[in-house]
Order: structure tokens, then C-alpha cells, then sequence
């Protein structure tokens, strides 16, 4: 036998183990989704419709159960569950990659109990524009229930989470729709976040309610031009709503209504954020009921904040206590104590910390407060402009008109 046969006689274990090495690693892969989806994970390669085999789908991997990738997908779930492995869940229980663009995702209909995705690390995780979802439940999914992961277009509605960190999660998006759901869980970072995104249009919401394991009902941070209405934000074990470095946002109802109650910490609270409405909302039974810090020039109106530490309160901002609240507007409400003979009431109605100036407040009620109705912390000659006020107790008397 010459050298070189004995050289490729001796690589061909190792020639073999390559190919079976390389059968191995495609068997690995997900396979391709049928029509009817009975077995996951799988990945959805082409345009269509797709349902769910009755039952439960429960999958046999840590990473996605349903992967999409076509375009122009509908996948109706028919009211059937979708459970992951748990705590070593890498994926999702229903994953739309970038590429899939104008997916549909049904898990029932208003007649029918919407289907429940669990045990992933992210119940449904939109990477694609232009998704609709819709009637669908996420449970104990250990990142969040539902995450939009920059993304233009979706709309998510008719759902309800209940996870363990996150509800929802909506990342570095815009021009999205979420409407008609709860976050009514037991989480300990916030029901719903929203960072780096903008023109969104979440509406008809609540998140806490029946909770008292909430941090933050709902956290915003570096998102502008969003609107939030017709929401409940109570009973979190920090604030029901918390705005931070973000500007020119709609926060209230289209009727007096929107309500953050019992929550530890403020009601609504904007730190280093200008240019925001607030309005149509009730803020009551909290430490401070509307917070101001750090953040200019943005309006409160029709409001009734009562029974809180202060139930508004203008200054400062963030941990360190920095900066002040200028050019704010603050109009048609009521604050006071209504706890009649409470000594745990409102200690303050309308607050403005040394330093902040140029706000004004006009056309509030304020009565029964524990210490004043309407405080202004600044010296005089006075800074801020408060005028047409009905206030009980006031100090200092001489700004007040």
C-alpha cells in the first residue's frame, strides 16, 4: 500500500463523520410548517393560511415553537394553547421574523376564548412591519408576553397578559395600534414599556388593577408623539404611569375618566420630559398625584387629583433631585382632601418647588388639604402666575390672586 493511499484510507472516518455531522446538523433545523400545524417547532416558509390542530401545542425545543419567515402569512390559531418548556425557554411561542411582513395572527374571536401562549421566554414576538394579532392570552413567559421589536404598522388588540417581568414590551417602533387589553398581573418590572418609539396609539387599557406585585404600571422612556388613552394604571406597588426623557405625548381620555389610584409612588409622574398633555384623568390615593420634575412646558387640564401626598406637585427631577419644572399649565381641576376627619389625606393640593417658575395655574379647586390647598416655594417678588383659583389655605397669601 503506497503513502497516499494509506493518507485516504485514514481520513475517511473522519471524511464520513463530516457527512454525518453535516446530516445531523440540517435533521436539527426546524422543519417546514404543514397547513395544519401539529408539532413545533416548524417555520412557516411560504404565503398562506395555517391553523392549529386541536389541543395543545406544546413543543419539544427551547427556542421558537412557531417560526414565520413568508410574507403575507395567516395563521389562525383557533382558540388552542401553545406551551413552552419554561424557565429554559430561549424563543417564542409564536416568532415573526423581519422578512414577514403583513402576517395575521387570530388566536379566536369575540365568541370564543382567545388562545393562551406560556412557559416561552416571549408569548409573541413581532420583528416584522404591518403585523395584525389579535384575541389571544400570554401567560408565564419570562421576558414578556408580547414583544414589538422595531416594527412600523402592527396592531395588537383583545389580549391579556400575565407574565412574569414584562407584559408588554414595545421596542424602537412607530405607527403602531394597541387596544382593548390588561396587564392585570403579577409583575416585577412593569405591565407595559415602551422605549425609543413613537406615534404610537395605545388606547382603552389598564394595567395593575387586581395586582399588587406591579413595580410600574406603565414606563415610557425616550418615546415622543405618542398617545395613551382611555386607561386604568392602579394598585402598582410603584407608579401607575411614569414618563422619562419623553416629549410630546398625550396622556388622559377622551373623557374625564383615565385613572391612577392606589399606586405607591406618583400617579402619573414625567421626569426630564416636555412638551406633554395631560388630561381628562383622575389621579387619587397616591403619594404624589401628578408629578412634574424636571419637566417644562407641558399642560394638565381637567383633572381631579385628590386624596394624595400632593396631588400636584412641580420641581425637581430623577434620584439625584436636579433641574426644574418651567412654562407648565395647569387648569380646570380639583385637588383636596375628600377623607373628611382622615389624617391620612391630602397633606397638599397644588405644589411648586423652589426654582421652578413660569408655570401657571388657573381655574382649580382646592379644599380640606391637611397642610395648604396651593403651596408656591419660591421667594417672592413671586415667579409663578396662579390666578382664578378657588383655594382654601395658601401660602405665601401674596402670590395668590
Amino acid at each position: 500500500m503506497t503513502q497516499l493511499q494509506r493518507l485516504v484510507l485514514g481520513r475517511v472516518p473522519l471524511l464520513a463523520w463530516i457527512f454525518v455531522s453535516g446530516l445531523t446538523a440540517v435533521a436539527a433545523a426546524s422543519p417546514v410548517c404543514p397547513s395544519t400545524i401539529a408539532i413545533c417547532p416548524c417555520t412557516i416558509t411560504t404565503s398562506g393560511f395555517y391553523t392549529l390542530e386541536s389541543g395543545t401545542l406544546a413543543t419539544t425545543g427551547n427556542g421558537d415553537c412557531i417560526k414565520i419567515r413568508a410574507q403575507n402569512v395567516n395563521l389562525n390559531l383557533l382558540g388552542n394553547a401553545i406551551q413552552g418548556p419554561g424557565n429554559s425557554s430561549t424563543g417564542a411561542g409564536i416568532h415573526i421574523l423581519s422578512e414577514a411582513t403583513n402576517a395575521i395572527i387570530i388566536g379566536g374571536s369575540s365568541t370564543t376564548i382567545g388562545s393562551t401562549i406560556s412557559s416561552f421566554r416571549v408569548g409573541i414576538q413581532d420583528d416584522a412591519n404591518r403585523a395584525t394579532i389579535d384575541f389571544f392570552n400570554t401567560t408565564g413567559n419570562t421576558a414578556a408576553g408580547v414583544l414589538l421589536n422595531k416594527v412600523t404598522g402592527s396592531a395588537v388588540a383583545d389580549f391579556t397578559t400575565n407574565d412574569p417581568s414584562v407584559g408588554v414590551d414595545i421596542e424602537s417602533s412607530q405607527n403602531c395600534l394597541l387596544n382593548d387589553f390588561s396587564t392585570d398581573n403579577a409583575v416585577v418590572t412593569a405591565g407595559i414599556v415602551i422605549n425609543n418609539s413613537q406615534n404610537l396609539d395605545v388606547t382603552n387599557f389598564s394595567s395593575g388593577p387586581n395586582s399588587l406585585n406591579q413595580n410600574v404600571g406603565l414606563q415610557m422612556t425616550n418615546s415622543n408623539f405618542n398617545t395613551l388613552t382611555d386607561w386604568d394604571v392602579s394598585l402598582n406597588n410603584g407608579p401607575g404611569m411614569i414618563l422619562d426623557h419623553s416629549n410630546h405625548n398625550f396622556i388622559g381620555g377622551s373623557a374625564i375618566g383615565s385613572l391612577a389610584s392606589d399606586n405607591n409612588g406618583y400617579g402619573i409622574g414625567l421626569q426630564f420630559s416636555n412638551g406633554n398633555r395631560i388630561a381628562n384623568i383622575v389621579a387619587e390615593e397616591t403619594g404624589e398625584g401628578v408629578f412634574l420634575g424636571a419637566s417644562s412646558n407641558n399642560i394638565v387640564s381637567v383633572f381631579n387629583s385628590v386624596n394624595n401626598f400632593r396631588c400636584i406637585h412641580i420641581g425637581v427631577g430623577g434620584a439625584v433631585k436636579s433641574g426644574s419644572s418651567n412654562g407648565n399649565r395647569i387648569f380646570d381641576g380639583t385637588v383636596g382632601n375628600s377623607l373628611s376627619g382622615v389624617v391620612s389625606g391630602s397633606k397638599f393640593g397644588v405644589v411648586i418647588d423652589a426654582g421652578s417658575t413660569g408655570n401657571s395655574v388657573s381655574f382649580v379647586n382646592g379644599s380640606g388639604d391637611i397642610d395648604f390647598d396651593a403651596q408656591d416655594n419660591n421667594p417672592q417678588p413671586c415667579k409663578n402666575i396662579w390666578f382664578d383659583n378657588t383655594f382654601g389655605v395658601v401660602d405665601p397669601p401674596a402670590c395668590f390672586h
